[in-house]
C-alpha cells in the first residue's frame, strides 16, 4: 500500500495547485443545511446549530475532531467521544449509548470517533453540529445534540483530484477522488485515502516506536437520478492500526509514583529507572546508593530531551512502577516546585516540557487497530409536487483490537487484551 502512497505524492508534485488571486473579493456565501430533515438555509433554520461547508473546511483545513473543536461553542471533543452543553457519552464500555448521535448520510454512527476521523473529513460536503436536545427529530442519543457528515454525491461532470501532504516524522498523506457518469442516469465517485506516519516516542524497551498511525480507506458511491427518483450508495473499507503512546495516545507528563498532587522529576518513563553505569548496587534489592546499576542486568542508553541518559528495567516487587503505563515523561529532571506550581494551577509553565526527544519503556504491546466497513443508501421518490417519499438505510462492521501494556515491564502476564465487535 506504500506504492499507492508515493504514486499519489509523485503526482500531487507534478501537479501543482494555484491559488486564487489574494485581492479577490470574499463574499459571504450561503450555507445549505439539511438539520431539521429538509432543504434550508442555516439563517432559516429554527435551531442552533453550527455548520461547515467544504470550501470552509478547506479554508480552515480541518482535518479531525481535534479541528473541530476549534470552531463549535459550547462543545468539548475527545479523542473518541463529544459534548455538547456538558452531555455527552456517561461512560466508554460496550453498551454505553452517547449523548450525542452521531450521523453519516443520514445513517447512524455509533462512534463519533470513527466518523469525525474517516478520510480525514476529504471530500465532505457539509458538517452541521445541533445543540441539544434533538429528540424531536433525532429520536434516542441526542438529548445533548447530534452531528451530520454529509459526504459529496456522484454527478453527471467529469472531475478528479490528488492531494498530498508530506512532513516530518516519516508522515505522508495521499487523497485523491474520481467522478463521472457511467450512463446518462448513473454516475459514480471513487475515493481513496492513505496516511502514515512513524512513531514520535522512541521505546527504549525494544518495541516500535510509539505514536505512530497507518489509515488507508477506499470509497465507492453511485448515484441513480431520474425526473422524479434519486437514489445514492455508499460503501467503504478503512483499516487503521496505531502503536499507542498511552491509554488514549496522550497522557505526557507522569504522575507521581509516590501519589499526590504532583508531577514525578526523577522517573523517566515507567518501567525504567535512571542509572549511573559506574556505580553498582550492593545487591539486587539493595537501592542504598542513589541511581545505581545492578550488576548483570543490561544497562540502556539513550537520547531524553536531547540530554544522554542511562536506564535499566525497574525490578517487580522492589523498584516503585508507577501509575498509567507506556507514558513519556516530560518533566524528568525539572525543578519540583516549578512542576508543583503546573499542578496547582497557578498559569506558569515550563516550555522544555514539550521537547522533542520523549522515550518510553514498554513490551512492544501498545497496538490498537480496527477494520469498519460500513454502507449507507438514501432513496427519494417525488410522488407528486407535494409528496416525497424517502428511505434511509444503513449498515456497519466493525471489529476493534487492542493490547496495552499494563505493567510497564517485560513480562506479558499482566498486558491487557479488548476486542468489540458490532454489526447492525
Amino acid at each position: 500500500m506504500k506504492k499507492f502512497l508515493y504514486l499519489l505524492i509523485a503526482i500531487g508534485l507534478a501537479f501543482p495547485v494555484f491559488s486564487a488571486d489574494e485581492d479577490e473579493f470574499q463574499g459571504i456565501e450561503e450555507v445549505i443545511v439539511t438539520a431539521e430533515k429538509r432543504t434550508a438555509s442555516i439563517q432559516d433554520t429554527a435551531i442552533s446549530i453550527t455548520a461547515f461547508d467544504e470550501s470552509l473546511i478547506e479554508g480552515l483545513n480541518l482535518r479531525n475532531q481535534e479541528d473541530l473543536q476549534n470552531f463549535i461553542p459550547a462543545t468539548t471533543i475527545q479523542p473518541y467521544d463529544i459534548s455538547i452543553r456538558g452531555i455527552g457519552r456517561v461512560f466508554r464500555a460496550l453498551g454505553g449509548d452517547p449523548g450525542v448521535g452521531t450521523y453519516q448520510d443520514g445513517g447512524y454512527s455509533e462512534d463519533f470517533g470513527i466518523a469525525s476521523t474517516e478520510n480525514a473529513l476529504y471530500d465532505i460536503a457539509r458538517i452541521e453540529v445541533l445543540r441539544g436536545p434533538q429528540g424531536t427529530l433525532y429520536g434516542r442519543n441526542s438529548i445533548g445534540g447530534a452531528v451530520n457528515f454529509i459526504t459529496n454525491k456522484p454527478s453527471q461532470d467529469f472531475a478528479a483530484e490528488v492531494k498530498t501532504i508530506t512532513g516530518s516524522d516519516g508522515m505522508a498523506e495521499g487523497y485523491m477522488f474520481v467522478n463521472g457518469p457511467i450512463t446518462d442516469k448513473l454516475s459514480a465517485r471513487f475515493i481513496a485515502v492513505n496516511r502514515m506516519r512513524d512513531g514520535t516516542v522512541e521505546d527504549v524497551g525494544g518495541g516500535e516506536d510509539l505514536d505512530s498511525y497507518g489509515d488507508e480507506n477506499y470509497t465507492l458511491a453511485l448515484r441513480w437520478e431520474s425526473d422524479n427518483f434519486t437514489a445514492d450508495v455508499r460503501g467503504n473499507a478503512r483499516s487503521y492500526g496505531r502503536v499507542l503512546s498511552s491509554a488514549q495516545g496522550a497522557g505526557l507528563i507522569t504522575t507521581s509514583m509516590y501519589g499526590g498532587g504532583t508531577i514525578s522529576n526523577d522517573l523517566m518513563v515507567h518501567g525504567f529507572r535512571p542509572v549511573d553505569p559506574s556505580v553498582a548496587c550492593a545487591s539486587m534489592v539493595d537501592r542504598t546508593v542513589a541511581d545505581c546499576a545492578v550488576t548483570g542486568m543490561d544497562i540502556i542508553s539513550f537520547n531524553h530531551n536531547g540530554i544522554a541518559r542511562s536506564g535499566q528495567h525497574v525490578v517487580p516487587g522492589v523498584d516503585p512502577v508507577g501509575s498509567g503505563f507506556a507514558r513519556p515523561n516530560y518533566a524528568y529532571g525539572w525543578d519540583q516546585n516549578k512542576l508543583n506550581q503546573i499542578i496547582f494551577g497557578d498559569g506558569q509553565s515550563v516550555p522544555s516540557l514539550r521537547g522533542k526527544h520523549l522515550v518510553a519503556a514498554t513490551n512492544g504491546m501498545n497496538d490498537e487497530y480496527f477494520n469498519h466497513s460500513p454502507g449507507t443508501i438514501n432513496m427519494a421518490w417525488d410522488v407528486s409536487d407535494t409528496l416525497t417519499l424517502k428511505f434511509i438505510g444503513s449498515y456497519t462492521d466493525y471489529l476493534y483490537t487492542r493490547i496495552t501494556d499494563d505493567d510497564r515491564v517485560g513480562n506479558p502476564m499482566l498486558d491487557e487484551q479488548f476486542y468489540a465487535e458490532k454489526g447492525k
